[in-house]
């Protein structure tokens, strides 16, 4: 169940009487209106989404050359710093140079 605040706020008079127009065309309340209004501002200034984790990889699922270069754990944190905690320990990142690899 909803509860309700009840409030006073001082409104322009020109803006006042154009919101009461409004309200008897469309057949509602002020507060009705008043509450839209809110919603609306509301969501118009939320944060926004964050976008997907994706995991950076390439060709046939391989690493992004990024990512072998400085270890996928490291562009992780760089991608999504919202994840990281400062201070915490990051392990140092382990990069095989394909190089030095026989074939």
């Amino acid at each position: 169940m909803a509860t309700h605040m009840k409030t006073t706020i001082d409104i322009n008079d020109d803006l006042f009487a154009r919101a009461r127009r409004l309200t008897e065309q469309r057949g509602i309340t002020l507060r009705a209106l008043v509450e839209e209004g809110l919603h609306r501002s509301l969501q118009a200034h939320a944060e926004p989404a964050r976008p997907p984790f994706l995991l950076p990889t390439f060709g046939e699922g391989g690493l992004t050359p990024e990512a072998e270069v400085k270890g996928l754990h490291r562009v992780i944190l760089d991608t999504h710093a919202e994840a990281y905690t400062p201070g915490a320990a990051i392990a140092p990142p382990m990069v095989h140079d394909r190089a030095d690899r026989a074939p």
